[in-house]
């Protein structure tokens, strides 16, 4: 059994290492395509200049093998689809883009071809630091927000380990790694007694043991770097090995040295003296601390790491909900507006109702704006977690994408206070025929099929509200409820969208509406963005938790083995004498309570006092320590007593 937990430990422990090279690769391929130095984070949204003169801004002279380019998500396959708009007069040649993970797709074009992407985002460049420094003091100088990472080979694999969810598997591969260690010692540990007792020297006796250790860990080794570079080459393709054999040979010396120092220390750790040698205890008996901390060491890991990998599921399944919103935004693009006065902005609010209203009537408008409504009251939102003004257009396309379906509400089913407040700013936002409930229909959403609806919130940002009950005011004719004032103002806040970009320019031209528009842009970009990386953490953290797990199955059957070989004399005449294997285990079933309680009930302090979301997923900590150690030290107390029995026989 030892030798298997050495070669399992081994195998893990590579194809970990190998695991994290392929994904710091990936995450270099994905910052930094195409031997990009840069990543720029910008928003346009407070800068005076329009569309066509930032473009032109960021159209710097560089010089041969320098660009900048817009990096921008292709909306319908946001989690694996970016394309690159080179900016800049040389660059990257158009066509596809080699990415390092073949399920990513995408292609380089001239900016000429950008349409509609939304400017804010994403930009990638290579350039020398003074270009770099003259472009970022234009963008800043022109009310453009930019941030500016030069990632670095230390700041990737950090990067890597930490943003992609390996935090928490690192620390069980360290894990695994003591128990490679403890588990090989307790293999070696009846030949290394013996061999001190005939007097051989320290230094060959760690020489023999490594050597021991080098021909049983080579096959798991070697099958570990095969089977991940078969997996490189089918999955990334045969392009892709040179890319990932120089990561993972550095990842590979890390792990041996590391390994190799785990060994030293253990076996430092857990050398028997001679009086226990003399004494003829089991040669084990130095192993009982060392396995100890490493069982409780897995149990802690194991509570800290629930709360994490639950929020973690929680947030993937909040993208995927947000995702099917996205879907129902498809292209649609948002306005980025700007007025010079307060005077002007009244002034031509008729042009943008006129203009809102044939967009509107041709079907091509939607509406989705959430009110944040001021609660004063205990009875705060009531029977809702939301409140969205949407058009009928709106809630079609959710209807058609989501599945979902809507019944009739009342405004009453929210709190007191909501209910004023939301009544007091409905007088301000619609025109006066349509105060009655005639103008606006009250909804919800059908609780016999709960979907999630949202509403875009933010010029710009992408950032959807999400609700699962959502009293939603519903009109049939925007202009004809709401006055040009309000209409106006959700223009500006990305609520009101239109699904025809085309359309839409042709109707700003039509109403005049040119100067006043910066640009068009794709109101989804940014979110899908975001959307990209989730899954991908969200599996990361999965396979964290199932290494730990098996290190505390591992650590849990070391334990209990050692704590059974010491106790034997204890536990084979009280078996003989008939008591079940619960009582004669009672004691130390306590003992294990007691470790797994205080473990997870640190935890839990620690993810509650950081105020994290599902801290209670820590306390589950003791069911799973529970059901590894009572069938671990059921298995060890059988297995010692059938062989000291047959010793006795």
């Amino acid at each position: 059994m030892l030798k298997t937990i050495v070669r399992l430990s081994v195998f893990l422990l590579v194809g970990f290492a190998l695991l994290v090279s392929d994904a710091y690769v990936k995450s270099r391929d994905s910052h930094l395509p195409l031997g990009a130095q840069h990543v720029l984070g910008v928003s346009v949204k407070k800068s005076p200049l329009s569309r066509e003169e930032i473009l032109a801004g960021l159209n710097v002279p560089v010089a041969e093998g320098q660009w900048i380019a817009k990096s921008v998500p292709d909306p319908q396959d946001f989690m694996h689809g970016r394309s690159l708009y080179r900016l800049t007069g040389s660059g990257p040649a158009d066509g596809p883009i080699p990415w390092y993970d073949r399920t990513f797709h995408g292609d380089v074009h001239p900016v000429t071809q950008l349409g509609t992407a939304n400017l804010d985002g994403t930009y990638l460049a290579r350039l020398d630091e003074a270009q770099l420094a003259d472009l970022t003091s234009w963008m800043r100088d022109n009310g453009i927000t930019v941030s500016v990472q030069t990632p670095s080979t230390p700041l990737l694999v950090f990067g890597t380990i930490l943003d992609n969810g390996y935090g928490s598997a690192l620390a069980a591969a360290f894990l695994v790694m003591i128990l490679c260690a403890v588990s090989w010692s307790m293999h070696r540990s009846a030949s290394r007694a013996f061999r001190m007792a005939g007097g051989m020297p320290p230094s060959r006796i760690l020489r023999e043991d490594f050597q021991v250790f080098a021909r049983l860990a080579a096959v798991p080794a070697l099958a570990g770097m095969a089977i991940a570079a078969l997996l490189v080459g089918l999955l990334r393709g045969q392009g892709a090995l040179a890319s990932f054999a120089a990561p993972a040979a550095v990842t590979l010396c890390g792990v041996a040295v590391a390994t190799a120092a785990s060994l030293l220390l253990v076996g430092a750790l857990t050398r028997p003296s001679l009086a226990i040698i003399a004494s003829r205890r089991p040669p084990v008996s130095g192993h009982a601390a060392v396995g100890g901390l490493v069982k409780a060491a897995s149990v802690l890991l194991v509570a800290l790491t629930l709360p994490s990998t639950a929020t973690s599921i929680a947030t993937a399944a909040g993208m995927s909900a947000q995702n099917a919103q996205w879907r129902v935004m498809g292209e649609s693009v948002s306005l980025r507006v700007a007025f010079e006065s307060e005077e002007l902005f009244q002034e031509i609010m008729g042009d943008v109702a006129a203009f809102t209203g044939e967009q509107d009537k041709a079907g091509k408008a939607l509406l989705s704006t959430s009110v944040p409504p001021t609660v004063t009251d205990e009875g705060g939102l009531g029977q809702h977690d939301g409140v969205f003004i949407v058009n009928r257009a709106y809630l079609n396309r959710v209807s058609r994408e989501t599945g979902a379906r809507f019944i009739p509400a009342s405004p009453d089913t929210l709190g007191p206070q909501s209910s004023k407040d939301l009544a007091n700013s409905l007088a301000l936002w619609v025109r006066g025929t349509s105060r009655g409930a005639s103008g606006i229909s009250y909804l919800t959403v059908d609780p016999a099929v709960p979907r999630p609806v949202a509403a875009v919130s933010g010029t710009g940002n992408a950032t959807l509200v999400t609700a699962q009950r959502p009293l939603l005011l519903t009109v049939d004719s925007i202009p004809d409820v709401f006055n040009p004032s309000f209409i106006g103002s959700i223009i500006s806040q990305s609520g009101l969208v239109f699904m025809d970009a085309q359309s839409a320019l042709t109707g700003i031209e039509k109403h005049g509406l040119q100067p006043y528009v910066l640009s068009v842009d794709r109101v989804a970009d940014q979110g899908l963005e975001r959307s990209q990386s989730e899954a991908y953490k969200a599996a990361n953290r999965a396979f964290a938790l199932a290494l730990i797990l098996l290190a505390l199955i591992a650590g849990t059957v070391l334990s209990a083995r050692v704590h059974c070989l010491l106790d034997r004399d204890r536990l084979f005449p009280r078996r003989i004498g008939g008591a079940a294997w619960t009582a004669v285990l009672r004691q130390r079933f306590v003992t294990e309570a007691l470790v797994g309680i205080l473990c997870a009930g640190l935890a839990f302090a620690v993810h509650a006092a950081l105020d994290t979301p599902f801290a209670w997923a820590a306390l589950l900590a003791v069911l799973v320590f529970a059901a590894v150690t009572v069938p671990a030290h059921l298995a060890a107390a059988q297995s010692v007593f059938r062989h000291t029995l047959a010793r006795k026989a």
